[in-house]
């Protein structure tokens, strides 16, 4: 019988941490927690708004003590991101920070920024690849003066313009992509 669990979660987005005064812009995410083998389905999601500090506390209905999940991460314009490993419920609430290690994501696909790891900015087309096309969307943005809460807003300052484009670039020259099991 399932009854709700609690995952305490700590994250922070490339583009919206300033490390010089460790704080992040505060941001929603989607979590998926998926089964631990092949095809991995989702058992349950939950959305939330990480607070400055990267914390934000996620419920599930549908997790079940003991059995294993792969803990997903769904934002607006970073790159999809999986737990290392499959993480188990206790009787009723779990922990997981990605900021502590790269070794924390699958893949290390994490970045680090000043003493913390962070999930890559960039992804704003969503196929799972920063690239020339996500550059190009928010190129096409800077160029038209766009503002507000969009996707290709990487830093959360509500502007789009050269810092954005900077790190999608520079991450797309890197080919930084999903990586999962």
């Amino acid at each position: 019988m399932a009854r709700t669990k609690i995952l305490n979660l700590t994250l922070l987005a490339e583009g919206l941490y300033d490390a010089g005064s460790n704080s992040m812009i505060s941001d929603t995410v989607c979590v998926y927690l998926r089964k631990s083998v092949s095809p991995f389905g989702v058992v349950d999601s939950a959305k939330g708004k990480l607070n400055s500090s990267g914390a934000a506390t996620f419920t599930f209905n549908n997790a079940i003590s003991g059995n294993s999940f792969y803990i997903q991460i769904s934002h607006r314009n970073a790159l999809e991101t999986w737990s290392k490993t499959v993480q188990t419920f206790g009787t009723s609430a779990l922990t997981y920070n990605f900021t502590t290690d790269s070794a924390k994501a699958y893949g290390n696909n994490l970045k680090k920024k000043g003493v913390r790891w962070t999930i890559y900015s960039g992804d704003v087309i969503k196929n799972g690849v920063i690239e020339l096309a996500d550059v190009l969307q928010i190129y096409n943005d800077a160029s038209n003066f766009a503002t507000g809460y969009i996707n290709t807003d990487l830093n959360g300052d509500n502007a789009i313009d050269l810092d954005d484009i900077l790190t999608a670039f520079n991450n797309s020259a890197n080919f930084v992509s999903v990586s999962k099991p």
